[in-house]
């Protein structure tokens, strides 16, 4: 067996597998052997620790399978170790949900003066996934906040943009009342929906959550879909009470 290797302190960014995860690695491993190399970084492993460890327990040795990503080209840009972590790892199938949240807390933490395009791009998240994980570790405290962030090219600007004067309107005092009923009653018609969707099928709402949060582009398309089936069904329903109306009156036959 070649020499033992140490990971990297940014390795450790992410949980190690276990359990059935980990035994069916070792057995694909043994079987077909590592299908994807195991990064290094200044000698110590940056990505592929658990195929390092599958390895090992299999009695394949791993050495034989990395790479020093020293050698690799980056288009003349700087290269970032913990990025290049939590990219390859954020969407691997042994994370939950919250393991990548804190994937993505872990990132910003490290380099909050990124904008959150920049650190979207890197960790291959959508941009408000973090914001949101931003404003969260703002308001515990867990990080300052930053007037001014780098884009995704390079350049310095402001945090947040300046919000536009208010524009002159007549409103009265009634219009403010009116609306703030109409935002409640909203509010209301919404967490009565959502309590009723998860009385009924709570497993249901994780799984709208899970998808939501990886494609968050879909939002509207999923919607439109609701709207369309909904419209569907309110014509069969139509459809059937129209019929039941045409039937004689000693019911159906």
């Amino acid at each position: 067996m070649s020499k033992e290797l140490k990971f990297h302190p940014l390795a450790d960014l992410l949980p190690l597998m276990e359990g059935d995860d980990f035994d069916g690695l070792v057995a694909d491993i043994k079987a077909n052997g590592i299908r994807q190399h195991i990064a290094l970084w200044q000698g110590q492993i940056l990505d592929g620790r658990n195929r390092y460890l599958a390895a090992l327990k299999a009695g394949v040795d791993p050495v034989k399978y990395t790479f020093g990503i020293e050698q690799q080209h980056w288009a003349g840009k700087r290269f970032d170790p913990a990025a290049y972590v939590i990219s390859k790892n954020i969407h691997r199938r042994h994370l939950t949900t919250e393991q990548k949240r804190e994937l993505i807390a872990k990132l910003i933490k490290a380099q909050p003066e990124k904008s959150n395009r920049q650190i979207a791009a890197a960790a291959k998240v959508d941009h408000k996934t973090v914001g949101a994980a931003r404003a969260d570790l703002e308001r515990r405290g867990e990080i300052p906040h930053v007037e001014g962030r780098t884009d995704t090219k390079g350049r310095k600007q402001p945090a947040r943009k300046q919000p536009r004067a208010p524009a002159k309107t007549d409103w009265n005092i009634d219009d403010v009342r009116v609306r703030a009923r109409t935002e409640r009653n909203i509010e209301d018609e919404r967490k009565s929906l959502l309590r009723r969707l998860t009385e009924a099928d709570r497993g249901l709402v994780v799984q709208l959550s899970s998808f939501f949060e990886k494609y968050p582009d879909q939002i509207d398309a999923f919607v439109s879909d609701v709207w369309f089936a909904a419209a569907e069904a309110s014509a069969d329903a139509m459809k059937a009470k129209f019929a039941a109306a045409e039937l004689p009156s000693g019911g159906a036959t």
